[in-house]
Order: structure tokens, then C-alpha cells, then sequence
């Protein structure tokens, strides 16, 4: 991430955490509130958070709001080769993500909104043993993000409201492998970018027990143009194909996400959330490494995502006049195809559950908390690089991950 300022952004970026845990290497979902509830949150309004899981949704709150929080997960991934029927394993330290979300009243009559949130929505980090099978292909492999993204919305109606948002988004990225042409050598690539991106959203009423919300979330290209490239362990006698701290580019794609939810008050006590979303994946093309003047060719890595869908359904249910409990269960699919199955980022259809409880402490203040689990499916690879010195790989992928969420709202 750079926002024209790379080191003020490498240092807000070096404090995220990565993980994944939806479609492609989406993160939780950046509240505790939502989290509780699958998120399946495109049509409430509960706090300042709804400003990133729809704009729309934003303007139906008539007070001001802070929330302020953390998410941690803890993915581990597992291949067992079918050639040697060893069975390696990512390390599953748990990935600390925080979020802040601020929600203003502009107007007197508190129908003009205005809110900040800053999340890490994508991520992933994937460590696997140093002398596993597949480390020519990759030992450790990471993308970390951060969004930015000022809001306003309007309440047309006591039934209807609209909002939008432009989003400031950076990444960085760092890939560590052998070189499998040579016993020990070995290289480690760092680069760091920023994009700009939009969201639009509505929500609206159906009487007094039954809201719908509609948001859409714009692609972000985020282009790294400050790539460094590390070779260790090189022969002398080969040392000049591979220049010391070579400079590269690349480019990450992020998704566009369309979500649609509908939320009904089946008593006064129950509110039961359905939403869908679709994530279009099939942008994130390929993750080339283009060396600059062209001092080495360009290492090129096929993704070739497809579109992927998840549908969440949550429950809240308002056990006291301080205590909420809630639960939910998601089904995310993958947007990685068979074919393309690659060891950074071994993705799955993933079936989760979530359960979360909130406490209000006095007038003004709610503590939220939220636990999940998900397992992934099975998937098969057959990993044929066409690189000089790097073996195919062959074998089954899995992963089983846990996390959670907490925060803290003040409503004024």
C-alpha cells in the first residue's frame, strides 16, 4: 500500500495479520456483531459497521456511533501426497485483524450520515515446513490488506435510505520458495501497492418487521510497482541470472462483491438474517512477476479464478434487556478451479458455524463477542510447473480454521 506515502503504508500494513477464511482469501467478516451472525448483515443497521457491509443500511441509524474491535483466526491447512503419502502442515498461529468504524449525524434532522471504517477484508498467510515437498513451489506465501473507506448516506424515507463510499485500498505482498534447480538457494519476493474502489448500497423497509438490503462493492486493482527480488545460495557460476535485489511489478486483483440480505422480526425478541453474496473472483486472472528492464524473465502464475457464491443465514434473539444471543451458519464456495489448485492458497468450499452474544453495560455501551468454525472440502492437485528444478506435485488438500471477533460499542 502506498497512498503516495509507501513507508507511512508499509508500517500501518506490517501490523495486519492475514488469514482467509471465505472464497478466495476473503477475511472474516471485520465485526463481532456480523460475525455472530454469519454475516448475514446487508440488511440491519445495528451500529457504525454497517457503513462497509452495506452504505445503504448506513443512513437508518439517527445517533452517532464508534466500534472499535478485533477478529483473530487460525487456519491450518493439510496435503498429503499421494507419491509419498507424507502429510505436511501449515503452521496455524492465530492472524489478529482490528477494525474501526465511526458513524456521524450531519443534519438536525439526523437523515445525512457520514462514516469512516478501516478493516482488513482480504488476507492470507500460508506457512508450510521449510522442507516439505512442494517448497520450490512455495514455503511461505502472503497478501495483506488495508481499507479505508468514508461513507455517506441519506434516509429518503423513514422506510428507505442510499449510500455510497469510495474505498482507499493497499496491499503488499511477500513470497519466500527454493530454487529447485540448486540444493540450497533460495528466493524471497516483497512488493507493496494501493488502489481506489466504490461502494454503493440501499436499504429499505416492508412494513414493520421485514427490511432488505442491496450493496455492491467495486473491484480494486492494486498495482505494486516497488517489487524487490532476493536470491540466496546461488553458484557463482549461475549468479548473473539472478541480479542482486532485482525490481519487479505485479498486480493484485480484488474482487467486486454484490450482496443481497433480507431480515425479518419474526417476534419481538427474534430477528432471523438471510444474505447471498456473489464475489467476482474471475478478475484475479494471474499473479505474474514482471522484472523491471527485464533482467530476468517474467515468472508468470496462473490463477484463472471463477465467480464464487456464499449464502449466510443468522439468528438473533434478544434473551434479555442486556443480553443478545446470537447464532449462524455460512456455505462459501471456492472460486479456485480444479485445475488450478496452487500450494499458496490450497482453497476450498468451506461449510461453517458461527455463535456470538452482545451485552449492553448502561445506555450507551454494547461489548459484542463472536466464535467460528469451518471446515473445508477435499481437494484433489496435480501441480505440473514448467519451471527448470521444480517438481509436480500430487496429492489431496484440506483445512480446518477457527476464529473469533470482539468489540466494543458507544453509541452518543
Amino acid at each position: 500500500m502506498t497512498f503516495r506515502t509507501p513507508r507511512l503504508a508499509a508500517a500501518l500494513l506490517a501490523g495486519l495479520p492475514l488469514g482467509a477464511v471465505a472464497g478466495g482469501f476473503q477475511n472474516l467478516p471485520p465485526s463481532a456483531y456480523a460475525l455472530g451472525l454469519a454475516g448475514a448483515v446487508t440488511a440491519t443497521s445495528r451500529d457504525a459497521s454497517c457503513a462497509w457491509f452495506n452504505p445503504g443500511a448506513l443512513g437508518m441509524l439517527d445517533s452517532a456511533n464508534v466500534s472499535i474491535g478485533l477478529t483473530a483466526l487460525s487456519v491450518r491447512r493439510a496435503f498429503r501426497s499421494s507419491t509419498t503419502n507424507q502429510t505436511a502442515r501449515t503452521a496455524a498461529d492465530p492472524a489478529y485483524a482490528p477494525y474501526l468504524y465511526v458513524a456521524l449525524p450531519v443534519d438536525l434532522a439526523r437523515r445525512l450520515m457520514v462514516a469512516l471504517a478501516v478493516n482488513s477484508p482480504f488476507g492470507y498467510d500460508t506457512k508450510w515446513p521449510a522442507d516439505w515437498q512442494g517448497r520450490a513451489l512455495v514455503r511461505e506465501s502472503r497478501i495483506r490488506t488495508l481499507f479505508v473507506q468514508p461513507t455517506a448516506a441519506y434516509r429518503v424515507s423513514d422506510k428507505f435510505s442510499i449510500g455510497a463510499g469510495v474505498v482507499f485500498a493497499g496491499a503488499d505482498l511477500r513470497v519466500d520458495r527454493t530454487i529447485g534447480e540448486f540444493a540450497d538457494a533460495a528466493a524471497q519476493y516483497e512488493a507493496s501497492g494501493n488502489g481506489i474502489g466504490w461502494n454503493v448500497g440501499v436499504k429499505g423497509r416492508a412494513g414493520d418487521a421485514v427490511a432488505f438490503g442491496l450493496a455492491y462493492r467495486s473491484a480494486v486493482k492494486v498495482k505494486m510497482t516497488n517489487g524487490t527480488a532476493t536470491f540466496s545460495g546461488v553458484p557463482a557460476s549461475q549468479a548473473f541470472r539472478f541480479p542482486v535485489g532485482a525490481a519487479f511489478g505485479t498486480t493484485v486483483q480484488l474482487p467486486w462483491q454484490l450482496t443481497a440480505g433480507i431480515s425479518n422480526a419474526v417476534t419481538e425478541k427474534l430477528q432471523l438474517n438471510f444474505s447471498f453474496e456473489l464475489s467476482g473472483w474471475s478478475a484475479y486472472d494471474s499473479l505474474n512477476i514482471v522484472y523491471t528492464d527485464q533482467v530476468r524473465p517474467t515468472e508468470r502464475g496462473g490463477r484463472r479464478y471463477d465467480d464464487a457464491m456464499a449464502f449466510r443465514v443468522g439468528a438473533d434473539y434478544q434473551y434479555s434487556a442486556v443480553l443478545a444471543l446470537r447464532a449462524g451458519v455460512y456455505y462459501d464456495e471456492s472460486p479456485v478451479r480444479d485445475q488450478n489448485i496452487t500450494a499458496d492458497l490450497p482453497d476450498a468450499n468451506v461449510l461453517g458455524a458461527c455463535a456470538g452474544v452482545g451485552y449492553r453495560l448502561g445506555r450507551h455501551l454494547q461489548l459484542d463477542a463472536a466464535y467460528t468454525f469451518g471446515a473445508s472440502a477435499t481437494r484433489n492437485s496435480v501441480n505440473n510447473p514448467t519451471a527448470l528444478g521444480v517438481p509436480a506435485i500430487a496429492g489431496q488438500f484440506r483445512h480446518l480454521q477457527h476464529g473469533g471477533a470482539l468489540n466494543v460499542s458507544y453509541q452518543f
